[in-house]
């Protein structure tokens, strides 16, 4: 008799069992879905047979913001590689177009203005809010639970 208690005084868990009615209801809803779903994709796959590959192909690219089609873009891809394979840069062709690019954008340098006088600038006014400086209050008598004196 003492060796059969439990530890725990709690009642016997007992597994608590759905309603049948609940049940069959839940398998109804599911069935339905699962028959409405595979009917539409049977509905939508059969559409497609019908259609031609070009239909298809518009819708696909359609969507696409410059209305690209399949084979517009296979194109260009050839002529693309045919161009850079036939086109070979050297390295020293290169070296003074930076130079050229900053000329035809209109400026000679990349440096900045920073705490540099400008000609020219002198409507520009600045707001500068220097930092408040604060007197020290710790380690001095009365520091704690004062307000911070104010230092102009």
């Amino acid at each position: 008799d003492v060796q059969e208690r439990r530890r725990s005084r709690s009642p016997v868990e007992r597994r608590r069992s759905r309603s049948r009615s609940r049940e069959r209801r839940d398998d109804a809803r599911r069935r339905d879905l699962e028959e409405r779903n595979r009917s539409s994709r049977e509905d939508h796959d059969r559409r497609d047979e019908k259609r031609p590959k070009k239909d298809k192909e518009r819708e696909l690219f359609g969507q696409c913001p410059f209305h690209f089609t399949f084979t517009y873009l296979t194109r260009a891809l050839v002529t693309l590689t045919y161009v850079f394979s036939a086109e070979v840069l050297d390295v020293d062709s290169l070296k003074g177009a930076d130079k050229e690019i900053a000329k035809m954008m209109g400026f000679v340098s990349f440096s900045t203005t920073k705490n540099k006088k400008v000609t020219g600038n002198t409507d520009g006014v600045v707001m500068i809010n220097k930092p408040r400086r604060y007197r020290q209050y710790m380690n001095r008598k009365g520091g704690f639970n004062r307000p911070l004196d104010y230092v102009a």
